[in-house]
Order: C-alpha cells, then sequence, then structure tokens
C-alpha cells in the first residue's frame, strides 16, 4: 500500500512538472513573439503592387531596422490609424487628406488636436491625379462626366477623398460608384462606369502593365480646371508614361508624405525611426537605381514639405 502511495506521487510530480515545462515554455513563447513585434518597426503601406508598398519595400531592403511592411487599404485608412493615440506605425499617405484633417482640427472645438502631433518624414514628390475613361469620343473633359457613372475608388483609399475634392472645386456633379482601383478598369471595359479616378505616383503599375492594346480602348483625360490650383499642384503625366497614352496629359497632383505622430513615441522607438531615415540617406543611389522611380525626385532639402518636420529628420537630413 505504502508503495503504491509512494508511486502514484512521484506520478503526480511528474505529470505536474511536465505541465509546468509545457506551461513556462508556453509563456515564454508569448512573451517572445511580443518582444519580437515590440522590435519591430511597423510601416503603414497601401495596397501590395502599388507605390506605397513599393516604397515601404524599398526601405525594408536597405535598412538594418527590424521592419513590418503592412498592406492596407490607402491613405484614409492609413490616416485614421496614424490619428489613434499611442500607435506604433510609420504610414504613406496623400497630403491632401492630412491637409483637410488639420483643417477639420481648426475648425473643431476638440480639446486634444489629432493632427497638431503628426509631423513629416520624408516626401516622396507628386501623385497625380489619373482621370481614365473610354477612348470612345464621348468623354473628353472633366465637364463631360455630368451625370455619368464615375468610380472613386472606396472610403478607405485617398483617392476617394481626391475625387470628393475635385468634385466639390469643379461643381461637376457625377454619379459616385464606390469600387476599388482593381475593379474599376474592367467595371470600364465593360461598360458598367463611364470613367475612373486614381491618385498614385506615376507611372501607377497596374497601368503601365497594359499594352498597347489597350491604347483603342482606354484614354487619360486632361484635367484642366483652374478652381483646383487652391488646393492642388498643376503636373504633367507626359507622353509614352503609359504604353497606351502617346501624349502629354495635363492634370494636378498632391504630395505623398511619409508620417509619424510623435504623441506617445518612445525613445527606442524614435531611435529607430532615426535609424531607418539613416539608412535611406546613405542608401539613396541603391534606392534609385533599384526601387521605386520616384526615388529619384527625393533630394531631402524638404522645399516641398508643407506640415511640421520631424525632430530626426532634421538632424539626419541637415534642416534647420
Amino acid at each position: 500500500m505504502q508503495i503504491l502511495f509512494i508511486k502514484n506521487f512521484i506520478k503526480n510530480k511528474i505529470m505536474k512538472y511536465k505541465f509546468l515545462k509545457i506551461l513556462f515554455s508556453l509563456i515564454f513563447l508569448f512573451f517572445a513573439f511580443f518582444s519580437i513585434k515590440a522590435q519591430q518597426l511597423e510601416i503603414l503601406s497601401g495596397f501590395e503592387g502599388g507605390s506605397y508598398y513599393q516604397f515601404a519595400s524599398d526601405i525594408s531592403s536597405v535598412t538594418t531596422v527590424s521592419i513590418k511592411v503592412q498592406p492596407t487599404n490607402g491613405s484614409m485608412a492609413n490616416f485614421r490609424n496614424l490619428s489613434k493615440r499611442n500607435n506604433h506605425y510609420i504610414v504613406f499617405c496623400q497630403f491632401d487628406v492630412m491637409q483637410a484633417k488639420q483643417f477639420e482640427d481648426e475648425m473643431s472645438k476638440r480639446s486634444r488636436k489629432i493632427t497638431e502631433s503628426m509631423r513629416t518624414l520624408l516626401v516622396f514628390g507628386n501623385e497625380e491625379i489619373h482621370l481614365v475613361a473610354k477612348n470612345n469620343g464621348k468623354i473628353n473633359k472633366i465637364k463631360d462626366l455630368k451625370r455619368k457613372k464615375v468610380a472613386i475608388g472606396t472610403k478607405h483609399q485617398g483617392t476617394y477623398f481626391t475625387a470628393n475634392k475635385v468634385k466639390e472645386l469643379t461643381g461637376v456633379k457625377w454619379k459616385d460608384i464606390t469600387i476599388s482601383f482593381d475593379d474599376a478598369l474592367s467595371a470600364l471595359l465593360n461598360g458598367e462606369i463611364d470613367a475612373f479616378f486614381f491618385v498614385g505616383n506615376a507611372p501607377v503599375s497596374k497601368l503601365k502593365k497594359l499594352s498597347g492594346f489597350f491604347k483603342s480602348k482606354i484614354k487619360l483625360l486632361p484635367i484642366e480646371e483652374e478652381s483646383l490650383t487652391q488646393f492642388y499642384s498643376p503636373v504633367t503625366i507626359p507622353a509614352g508614361t503609359y504604353k497606351w497614352a502617346n501624349y502629354d496629359v495635363d492634370t494636378y497632383a498632391t504630395k505623398t508624405v511619409l508620417a509619424v505622430n510623435t504623441l506617445g513615441k518612445t525613445s527606442q522607438e524614435n531611435d529607430k525611426i532615426k535609424k531607418v531615415l539613416e539608412d535611406i540617406k546613405e542608401n539613396i543611389e541603391e534606392l534609385r537605381t533599384q526601387g521605386h522611380p520616384r526615388w529619384n525626385q527625393i533630394d531631402f532639402t524638404f522645399d516641398d514639405a508643407e506640415w511640421e518636420i520631424y525632430e530626426g529628420a532634421k538632424e539626419v537630413f541637415g534642416i534647420k
């Protein structure tokens, strides 16, 4: 009887030991996972295949900081995440979205302005407003969009904001169709819509991949209304930017901004962000030759920065 008791006692001890071993292993893995996650710097980009996503991937390829490139639905979604308290992101965003949100802040009665702690890390040049229609002679300018069905992106995208701003400033009233950029081209070719907007750094990858075959199917429309100059900069998309568009197209553009919310950032996080900027500066020639074409427009002078510059960026790039 005593021997049986001892055997059961030892057996229970062994089982308890194994249970505790498994429990402590799980606890270790749990904390290890969140430790690794905490060590990563997360960049909110855009949809996979888009300019933001490529910019973020380019940065990840040249920095020694552990980067997680997070695909998102676009500028509006990125800004909403950036405006949250104690977020741990750096994000790509259209400047017109940030500018409008700042104006909303100034007009609001909130004690905490959500944009007051946001800073510019880097400016990536222009994001051109693309307006694409069927090449059938029926729509040749923005005024022809009156009462037409026009895709403007989804509510998460900067395109959605910009298209609505263009409608507001030009007074042209079309019927909004809220579908994604991915669905817009097929909808246009199938006759489900008459045109679509897309805001992106030319050449936009998905439009650039279209062959010359599409020359007879679609066209880029000029946007020349002077009323847009109060919010956007006039630019030209050069002939040949896309195989199906062998003509210059006058349009408008906003800026691409890499931004951070400094509220709640730890010194460790700020050190990582500064290190990323140092690595970008040190490897700019590699980025210009192997990354997105817009790296060639970055000169680190911040002459076109219309938002307060991050202190770490001032130190890295010698901005006074």
